[in-house]
């Protein structure tokens, strides 16, 4: 992963694997955060 982070292009482009990592983080922490609101019991 470090030599993709050390030729990353400095743009959030769809095809980056930055771009894939931080949407995977970004969408992983909203599940997480919203999941004990969303979950019926």
């Amino acid at each position: 992963m470090l030599d993709h982070v050390k030729r990353w292009g400095g743009r959030a482009t769809p095809d980056s694997v930055g771009y894939a990592l931080v949407r995977q983080f970004r969408n992983q922490a909203i599940h997480l955060v919203l999941e004990p609101v969303t979950t019926r019991s």
